[in-house]
Parts: C-alpha cells; structure tokens; sequence
C-alpha cells in the first residue's frame, strides 16, 4: 500500500521476504550477515539515544525550528479526506476544502500533500486522463469546478504549499475495467501497458514501468500539471512494483538486456525519477520533487521487514543521491519503544536522516494508528487501505505517540513532518490538533529553504520606520529591498519583536508577524503599554525560502508617542491639534500639511512645505537647470555623471518658521571616482551655479564623507568635512534640521547623527530648494520639507495660497494629509504620525422637487397626507450623506412638518396630516454632503382640493326573493361612481341611481366608490339588504291507514322558512299547530291541506288529496269480539302511549309480536278492571329494533292487532 494508505503496514510480516517471491542475490546471504553487522554498535547507539529523547522530551519540545515542514496527506480517493462525499455540491466541497485549510492554517502546518492523481484519474480538466472518481461519484464527470485550482488558490492565500501527490503506477482497484470516458482511462486506452496484481485475492492494476512508453507517458501528465498550475511541488506515491510476484516477464524478455531482474526492475523506476524530475527542471526549477517511499530501504539492526529496495524495487536513495528527488517523507510508521520494538521509528528516522545527500527528510507518521481500527472506508474497498490494520499490536496509540515523534524526528535531524492522514488531525482525534497547535507546533516555521536549487538570500528591506496609532498599536513601514542578483521577488516578511537589542532573529519564538505578504506595512499590537522600548525588525524571504539579513531596528519608546487630533471633515481653515506624550524630554517638534491633487500628494511650497514621491513624471514644480534628470522605477533619476554640479530646484518659501526639517531618500551610484550627491536649502536664487545664497549638505561615495557647505554670492565655505560611511548602490535615510534663529544645523544619515554646524550668522530667508549631485548617477526620493510647529497649528484651505489648495476628488480619497514628527535632545526622531482629513468646501447640487408621487401636481385631493419626490443631489468631494424634508404653508417654511432625515430616500410621504382645503402646501428638501453642508431646495407648492364623500340610500332594506330595490345617490362633489352588489343583478354598476334585483336569500353589503376633482372616497354599508327566502310548505303523517275508533293521525311539519301554519284535515277541522295530531271518527278517504306562513314572503300551500284512509275498528279472524286500541304517536318515539279500552274486568295480555306472529316482549299481564287504560311504550322500545311489528291485545277471548312502525 502507500502514503495514504500506510505502506508501512504490510512490514507486520517481520520477514525479509515473501514466501515464494523470486530471490535475489542479496537474500543468499545469511539473516546474521544482512541484519546484524556492526549489531552492537548500532543498538547501543540506538538505546543511548531513546534514553536521551524519554528522559529529555521537555528539551526537544522547547527548541522548536525556526525552519521545518509541516504537512499532511490530503487524501481523495474513496473520499479518504476530502471531499467527505462525492455527492457534496461544488459549493459545499469548496467549504469543505477551506475549511480544512483554515484549520491547518491555525495550527501553524505550512504544507499540503493533496491526492490529484489517485487511480488514473485527476482533480482537474485534462486531455490526457478522466476527471477523479471522488469528486462526484462517477469517473470522468465534471465537477462543475477546477478543485486543483481552487486549492491552489485558497491554500496560497494562507501561505500553504501545495504538492501534487501522484499515484504513479498503481491505477485502478479490482478486477474488472473503468467505464468508457472522455479522455479515456489508462486501462483502456493503453491496456497494454497494464497488468493485474493479485495480492492474496485482493485485484489491483498496475502500469508496467518496464515498459518505455509508459515512462514518457507518466511524464506528461506530470508536465501537463506544471506547465498549467502554480504547484509548488510534486510528490509521488506507488513510485515501485507491487512486490516480488509482479508479472512482467514478457517484458522483462523484450526489454532486460542481459540485466538482472532486481537491477532491471530498479533500473526501470529509476530512469522515469530521471526524466521526470530533468523535465520539471527544464521548465519550472523551482518545483520541488519528492515522494513517500516505504519505510524500510533496506533491512538494519531493529528496523526489518518489507524492504523498498529488494522487495518493491524501490532505490529511493538512488534518486537522492543522483540529484533527481529534493525530498523524500519515508513511511515510518512505528511507534517508539524502550526497549526498541522492530521497526524500531527512531532507528529509521536516523537510517533515513543518516543517508539523504543532503536532501530533506519529512518523516512520514502513522496519526491513523491513534485510531482502534478505521471506518471510513468499507464494503469493497476496505482491503485497499485497512485490511492488515488489525494485524499491528500496537494500534489504538496514544496521541502522546505522535507527539513524541515529531520531538525526535527533531532531535534526529528531519527537516519535518508529513502525518497520514488530515482527517485524523484536523478531526482532533484524541485531542492531537489541540496537543500540536498549543505544543510543538505553537509556534509557526518557514519551510526550509533548498540550498541545491535556490542559495541567493533576497536583500534586506529598507527604511523600516515605525509609527505609533495608540497605546497599543504601532504601525510597522519599510520599503521593499533591491532585487538580489538572480532577480527573485520577495515572498513574505517576517517580522521580530524583542525586549532587548540587537534582535535575535534565529529564535521563532521572536516572530512578531509571520508571513506578512503583499504589504509593505503592518500594525502590531501589544499586549499592554510598555514602559520600557520594545524592538522590532525584519527579514525578506523569496520563493526559496531564502531569508535576508534582517533590516534596520526600530523601537518603541526612545522618545515620544505622537497623536494629531481633527474632524474627519473640514469645510474651512481649521486647527489642527499634536498631543506629545514623551517618555523624554522634547527637543524639536515638525509638521506638513500636504493636499491631493489627481491621485498624487503634494505640498504648498507657499506655505514653507514640500512633498514629491517621484510616482509618475517630473512634476512641473521642479526646475531643470543641468543635468538628465526623469522618472526611473517611482524615484528621480539623475543619469548624467560626467556633470559636476547638476541642478534640479523647487520654489519652497522658508521665511515663516523657526526651523525646518529636510527629508530625503538617496542612492548614489556611478562609475566615476568623485560621486557625491546632496541637496542646498535656504536658497534665494537657486538658478545661480551655486544658488546664490544658501547652505548645502553633500554625501560623498567614494571617500566616505558627509560635508556641510555655506554659500555667499555663489561662493561656498566647507563648515564641515566629517567621516561618514557612504556605500554605492544603497539607499539612505537623509535627513539635515535647520534652525534659522540659532543657525544650528544637524545632518542625520539612517536617523543617527553625522554632521553639525552652527552658523554664526545664519541665514533667514529663502525660497528654494535645489537637488545636487556631482559625477555620479543618483536616485532620489521622497523628497519632504517639514517646518515647526506649536502645540496646534491653523490649517487653511481653499486657494493657491492655502496649505491645503483641493478638495477631495472622491469621498474615498482625502485630500489634506497632516505629518508630523518630533525629536529629543539626543536626536532621536520619533515615530511619524499621520492623519488623512477629509475636504470639501463646495455645498451639493440642489434637487428639483416634484409635489405628489411621481409627476409633479398642482392638487390634491386629500386632507391628510401630502407626497413629494425630488431629483438625487450629487456632490464629488464628500458624496451626499443625507436628504432632509420640511413642509410649510409658505415657501421654505417647516411650520406644517419640521426638518426630518430621510436618508438616501428621494422621496417623502407624510400621513395624518390636517391640511386645509384651498391652502397651498410647500416641500422642501435639504441635501447634505458628507462634510455637512447643505443645500435647500423648495418645490413650487400643492393646493388642498375638496375631496368627494360617498352617500346612499336603497328604497328598501329588507325584501324577499326576486325583489328590487332602487338605490338613491346623494354623494357630494363626485362625477363618477362604482357600484358593487354583493347578491345582486347586476353585480355592479356605474349608474348614478341603478336598480338591483336580488334573486337569492341573504344578507347582503353595498359599496359606492366615487370619483371627483377633489379625489375619491368609498362607502360601504355592511349587511344593508337583507333577502328574506319565501315559505315552502311540507308535511308527513304518521301513517296513511287508520282504524276506528281511535284513528289518530300524527302529522310532522317539515315546512322551510315559515313562521306560521294553517292545517285542514280533510273532515272540516283546522289546526295552527306547526306539528298537529288529529282524531278521525269517520271512515273514508281524507286530503291534507297545509299552508306555510312568513312574516314578509306571504304564503305557500301544500295539499295532498286522498291522503289519509280510515277504516272500521280492529277485528282479529275468527272473532266477532273486538277490543278498542290505538298508539300515538305511531311511529314510536319516547312519547309513544298504547291506548285501550275494555268493556268489562278481563284477564288482559298485551305483547309485541313480530311479522310472523312471534312474540317479542310482553307488556303487561294482569287482570283489569272495565274501562279505558293505557302503557307506555318508551321503556320497552330497547327491546326491539327498526321495523314493523304488531301490538297484540288479548283479553279472555277477545283478541286485537294493531300495527306500529319503530
């Protein structure tokens, strides 16, 4: 297996080679030759050295590198490491990927082994092999995404290397063939050049890499990712045969020439390390090349078992050796042990370290081994990486294991650290991330440097100056350094922090910033305010890791804390205040004003300031009298070096202050003898050959002196001539204060003191100043003048003669920038402080108001709420903060609503208002600009119109069905109306008065909306009509068929919407009962008559002729004896009566028997006196169920039946 999956574990055999496995030379020799030479040195030195890291671990752990590798295995295939899943979404495997680097990131790791080609397919778009498997599922699918790109960039951005891990040989699991794919799959586009491994049952395919176009063909693929994508490395895994058993024979027939198996074999990977890595070379040197071999190169006193060389063909060392590998991360995968295990991990880091060619070793660790046995990968492919996971003894390791190996790769000599795999570290397993970022890796490391393929260190950044913000803050600047010799570019800074000077910058533990990159500044903060100076400085590194010599030191605290305190924006002359918190005495304190004009700042030369940082062309401000002076590179150059007295000047009033300070970057360069370069100031005619009047400070290169002149009529006195170290080709610092009512002058070199001079007669007044250079070719730049200040200072502004002459040109870019610097008595110059002010005395554009919503209106139509919208203001210099809105009855006035904020809105609705009909109503709007001035616009005004009001009336509310009611309109101040009937016909209308019919019962609402010149107004009457249904009349009885003498009838109403009834039964009786019963004494055949009543609907009448029979009295066959009988109401119900009569005292049986005759219930059984008599039938009807029965009456031997319905 391989780095990913660990390799290391098939070692479990412990035996130097495979039963059966073709035998090489070497293995005739005996176990005693091979393993155990110099035995007893080696375990002694062995014991000696794992007592030192078991007793000394504390010691390990405290010197952590300043330089080392930190990487893991990003693993893709079977979605090992990333992504967790192939059916992610891009934007989830993107949030995944970042996530992960974040991580390392925070954990100081510096680099990534990410898996791009696992089984002969790849993480990004190519024309030679199938998109990867693990990122959607399914071989040779798009992602939807460039994942090699997108982890380019992302791991870039947090100063992250990126490895391209290259499964080489080994390409595909299993024993059938990929699926067809654009491009093809290797197996299927060269089958021929693959063969299938059996491994104990377990199928695999491998290239042959005995075959020479499989070299050419791997290398391709190799060079089509170089050549596309900014990897920093290349790192190969599989790089070997399978083992001993591979089957190549045909190929070795074709191709051995007369080589031995084991050489050939070796031969054969070695030639394709060849190649590729000269390739790579050829293209992009900076690459770096590497590869996870196995652990065991070869067998060595207790280190043995699986063996690169012999068993895999795999001569590793080789390719260091031969200047083809620039690393190797050898699979160590064993655990520490006292007494020493086999594989013993420290015996092997010291086998690896001891034989590298002075290439670098990033021990490989085993982080799964913390784990009892993994899950992630199951069903099929669980063979591939953690089939013989159960055979180790030591599975389940502490992370206390991982710690204590990378403590003694430390102490061995190993250059870093590669863990398989991520998960296992960024998941925290047994608390390794935690233990890691806060223990050995605490800490952040450069990765080491390759002295082979890159040993020019950049040069050292120049001009670091520091400024304080606050108590806690200072902001680091510097200028970027020269480029070295082979031209490469800084990569990143570092920068240092001490208590004491100078800083030791070979302690990681004194890094302030690390990988500070694309900046040239940065803010530090401290913990808390220091009494005592703390240090700083920094180093450059270029893309080899290559560090430079660190830059000049700087510090917090010689002097003083700086602070400049005014508004953001300024629309007038304004004070700028300087608070000066020393820790010392203050000598001397100096201020500029400078202004932005088209993106470059300048100064007022009126107002005793000057300012160019040489970023475009000469500006017109200097004067050319001699010498070739232009813009080179952002600096002035001045190229003529046969001229010994070149002439480039300013106008610079420097009659109002007691002392300035000139301030300038220089680097003289040349071929001549006699270079010198300065500048003259105080000059009141810098067109003369020596200015006139004036004073002149002079470097010079070749005799390493610093001079100070004094001219008078053109006519110069050397004052001073002091030694000064002055090297070509090296920018400087220049600094020279004058103080006109002492005539001191002090020039400083780098910030320390080199010459000084006080003028006995110093001169008062001048107007220029003049830029001078002899023999030499000279670059300037920065050129400032500074003048005195006091404790605050008027800024002004507006014109040409103000120290501040524009405006902003965007709210963005402030247009004043005040400096200030200050010193102490022993010349020591503060941090320079600075603060951007924000300029704009022009008031915005003002608006154009629209009354109303839209267009502009003369009328509205309502009494509370009035509208109003307006064009947008535009201001260049500060932008339109604000819009502010007042209403008035009188043009500009507020009196109806005072000034509201209404943001960036330009529109404004005010709601419940009490506005006057006939008045006129006035907008007005205030744009305000971002420095607070404003301009008032007023709208011409909106008259109150009378609104409409909706009135009506119906000529009748309460009605039937299919009436109609007529509507009466009495609304005011309306021309249009909009009817709605809710159930009625028509529905609606637009007749002034309509007339609607309501067909259908209900309760009804009406609505009007009107329309005049005063608006619209609405009028709905909620439930105004009411429809009243109109009776139906309904009815059953009890039963059709009677019997005499007790033929009651029983009648049930069913009757709709009536209030009142009105029966006729037929025999001339009437009832007003809603439900009757009748008593029929007659025979015959009876109508029914019912007429249903309601209060507002009249009537309806229901009659059904013939509807009741009454015959004579109950008889039973056989019998002239008959009982009289009867039951109301029948059908029964809980009121249900038996009713009887006899004619004299009988014995009487009365039961319920069914259709058949057969008795159901008995209902009395007794004797009985003459006479009526009766039973209800409510308490024994849960003796029966729905249907017809009969009610049978025996009383002696007379007999009656009567039929009843339940």
């Amino acid at each position: 297996m391989s780095a990913p999956n660990p390799e290391g574990s098939k070692l479990i055999f412990n035996t130097p080679f495979r039963a059966g496995a073709t035998v090489e030379n070497h293995k005739t020799k005996t176990v005693a030759e091979r393993f155990y030479s110099n035995r007893f040195f080696a375990v002694c030195s062995i014991f000696f050295l794992l007592t030192f890291l078991l007793f000394n671990l504390h010691t390990v752990v405290s010197a952590q590198p300043k330089n080392e590798t930190r990487a893991v295995w990003l693993t893709t295939v079977y979605n090992i490491d990333w992504p967790s899943s192939s059916s992610l979404s891009v934007a989830s495997q993107k949030a995944e990927m970042i996530s992960i680097l974040d991580s390392l990131k925070a954990a100081n790791f510096n680099t990534i082994m990410l898996q791009v080609r696992a089984r002969g397919d790849l993480l990004y778009p190519s024309a030679i092999e199938p998109w990867g498997k693990s990122l959607t599922g399914t071989l040779g699918q798009n992602p939807g995404y460039n994942p090699l790109q997108f982890t380019l960039d992302e791991a870039h951005k947090r100063g992250i290397e990126v490895h391209a891990w290259f499964v080489t040989y080994k390409v595909y699991d299993g024993q059938s063939i990929p699926a067809v794919t654009t491009p093809l799959h290797v197996l299927r586009s060269h089958p021929e050049w693959c063969t299938q491994f059996n491994d104990a049952g377990t199928y695999s395919w491998w290239l042959d890499p005995g075959i020479p176009e499989v070299k050419h063909y791997l290398t391709s693929i190799v060079m089509e990712m170089v050549r596309n994508y900014p990897i920093d490395g290349i790192h190969f895994d599989y790089i070997r045969y399978p083992d001993v058993n591979f089957n190549d024979s045909a190929t070795y027939a074709t191709y051995g020439g007369g080589m031995s198996l084991g050489n050939w074999r070796r031969s054969n990977v070695n030639q394709f390390v060849y190649e590729v890595y000269d390739s790579v070379m050829s293209v992009r040197p900076d690459v770096k090349v590497g590869s996870a071999p196995i652990g065991i190169y070869k067998n060595i006193p207790n280190a043995s078992g699986w063996e690169g060389y012999y068993d895999i063909y795999q001569d590793s060392r080789n390719w260091l050796s031969m200047g083809k590998h620039d690393y190797v991360c050898p699979q160590i995968y064993w655990d520490i042990a006292n007494p020493p295990s086999d594989p013993s991990f420290p015996a092997l880091v010291t086998d690896w370290v001891n034989n590298t060619s002075n290439r670098h070793v990033y021990t490989g660790i085993a982080a799964y081994r913390m784990n009892v046995k993994s899950g992630k990968i199951s069903g099929n492919h669980a063979e591939y990486f953690y089939d013989v996971l159960g055979n180790f003894t030591k599975n389940n390791w502490p992370s206390s294991e991982i710690t204590n190996q990378v403590d003694t790769s430390r102490a061995l000599g190993a250059e870093g650290q590669t863990y398989f795999s991520n998960t296992d570290i960024v998941s925290n397993l047994k608390n390794i991330f935690t233990m890691l970022k806060t223990g050995e890796y605490h800490y952040p490391a450069n990765i080491p440097s390759m002295q082979w393929k890159d040993n020019i260190p950049p040069n050292a950044p120049q001009n670091l100056t520091i400024t304080n913000i606050d108590s806690l803050h200072y902001l680091l600047s510097w200028n970027p350094p020269s480029l070295p010799s082979d031209n490469d570019t800084v990569k990143y800074y570092n920068i240092y922090r001490s208590d004491i000077s100078p800083v030791d910058i070979s302690d990681i533990k004194k890094v302030a910033k690390f990988h500070v990159m694309h900046s040239n500044s940065s803010l530090i903060a401290l913990n808390n305010p220091q009494s005592n100076p703390v240090y700083f400085t920094l180093t450059a590194y270029d893309n080899g890791y290559n560090e430079s010599q660190p830059a000049n030191t700087v510090n917090t605290s010689n002097c003083a804390t700086i602070s400049i305190t005014a508004g953001n924006w300024q629309t007038a002359d304004f004070t700028a205040s300087f608070s000066d918190t020393a820790f010392c005495s203050v000598a001397q304190k100096f201020y500029q004003a400078l202004d932005c004009n088209n993106n470059e700042w300048r100064a007022n030369g009126m107002q005793g300031f000057f300012n160019d940082n040489f970023e475009t062309a000469v500006n017109p401000e200097w004067t050319n009298a001699t010498g070739t002076w232009s813009i080179s590179g952002g600096h002035l150059h001045q190229a003529d070096q046969a001229n010994s007295n070149t002439n480039i000047y300013a106008a610079v009033n420097q009659n109002g202050s007691d002392s300035y300070l000139y301030h300038w970057h220089m680097n003289i360069s040349g071929n001549g003898t006699n270079r010198r370069a300065g500048i003259h100031f105080f000059c009141d005619d810098a067109s003369q050959t020596n200015r006139q009047n004036s004073y002149m400070v002079y470097f010079r290169a070749d005799n390493d002196k610093v001079q100070i002149y004094k001219y008078t009529n053109n006519t110069g006195v050397l004052e001073t001539d002091d030694a000064c170290n002055v090297n070509v080709n090296t920018w400087y610092d220049c600094k020279i204060i004058y103080n006109k009512t002492s005539g001191q002058i002090n020039v400083y070199l780098n910030n320390a003191l080199v010459s000084s001079w006080t003028d006995p007669a110093p001169l008062v007044t001048g107007i220029q100043i003049s830029l001078r250079t002899g023999e030499c070719d000279v670059l300037y730049d920065d050129v400032k003048v500074y003048k005195s200040r006091s404790a605050n200072e008027i800024i002004t502004i507006g014109d040409q003669t103000a120290d501040v002459r524009y405006q902003n040109s965007n709210p963005a870019n402030p247009s004043c920038r005040i400096k200030t610097i200050i010193t102490n008595p022993d010349g020591y110059f503060s941090p320079l402080a600075s603060k951007n002010i924000n300029i704009d005395w022009t008031p915005p554009q003002a608006v154009l108001i629209n009354d109303g919503s839209s267009q502009d209106v003369d009328t509205v139509y309502t009494n509370s709420i009035l509208q109003a919208n307006w064009t947008a203001s535009s201001d260049t210099n500060s932008g339109i903060l604000k819009y502010m809105y007042a209403i008035g009855s009188v043009a500009g006035d507020s009196d109806l609503v005072a000034w509201a904020d209404n943001g960036l809105n330009t529109s404004a609705s005010v709601n419940g208002l009490n506005l006057t009909n006939g008045q006129q109503y006035f907008y007005s709007v205030k744009a305000v600009n971002g420095a607070g001035l404003a301009t008032i616009s007023t709208s011409d005004g909106v008259c109150v119109a009378i609104a409409p009001l909706a009135l009506f009336n119906a000529s009748d509310t309460v009605i039937c069905e299919g009436d109609v009611v007529a509507y009466n309109n009495y609304s005011m101040n309306a021309d249009n109306f909009y009817w709605n009937f809710e159930g009625g016909s028509p529905p609606a209308s637009a007749q002034e008065n309509p007339a609607v019919t309501y067909d259908s019962s209900g309760v009804f609402n009406v609505e009007l909306e009107v329309e005049g010149p005063g608006g619209s107004d609405t009028l709905v009457k909620q439930g105004y009509i009411t429809v009243s249904p109109k009776p139906q009349a309904h009815f059953t009885v009890s039963d059709t068929v009677l019997y005499l003498p007790n033929a009651y009838a029983t009648f049930s109403n069913l009757s709709a919407d009536a209030s009142s009834y009105l029966w006729n039964f037929g025999d001339g009786i009437t009832s007003a009962d809603e439900n009757p019963w009748h008593l029929y004494t007659s025979p015959g055949l009876y109508t029914i008559t019912l007429i249903a009543f309601n209060t507002h609907c009249g009537s309806d009448t229901l009659i059904l002729q013939d509807l009741v029979h009454i015959e004579n009295l109950n008889y039973i066959a056989g019998s002239n004896n008959m009982i009289f009988l009867n039951v109301i109401p029948n059908p029964l119900n809980e009121k249900s009566v038996l009713f009887y009569e006899l004619y004299s005292p009988e014995e009487i049986t009365v039961s319920i028997c069914d259709v058949l005759g057969k008795e159901i219930t008995l209902l009395n059984k007794t004797f009985q006196q003459k006479g009526p008599h009766t039973i209800s039938l409510y308490p024994f009807m849960n003796r029966i169920s729905y249907g017809i029965y009969f009610i049978k009456v025996i009383a002696g031997e007379k007999t009656s039946v009567l039929k009843i319905r339940y």
